[in-house]
């Protein structure tokens, strides 16, 4: 809304009106711009936050790959690689006994 001043009337748009008026009506255009902006950081911060769990929910994703990849003997050599099977064997035949 844009208010322009003739005089002691001002126009609001089409209408005219007083001096009293028109500084009701810019303060609560002053209160709105304040509660938009607010509105704007809250939702800044959150798309941050859902960003920032996001990245770190992958990079939990990732260690856990990497610990079982390890687990796994994935990249180890292999006479590590038969040690691991064998001790996964074992871990897997007491929980077949369970």
């Amino acid at each position: 809304m844009h208010v322009h001043r003739l005089g002691r009337v001002y126009f609001v748009g089409r209408n005219f009106f007083s001096q009293e008026f028109v500084t009701e009506i810019e303060e609560k255009q002053i209160k709105s711009a304040g509660r938009i902006k607010k509105n704007k950081k809250f939702l800044r911060d959150r798309r941050e936050k859902k960003k920032s769990n996001q990245e770190s929910a992958e990079r939990e994703g990732k260690q856990t790959r990497n610990f079982l990849k390890g687990v796994r003997g994935e990249n180890k050599l292999p006479a590590q690689q038969e040690k691991n099977k064998k001790l996964l064997q074992g871990i897997e035949g007491k929980n077949k006994l369970q």
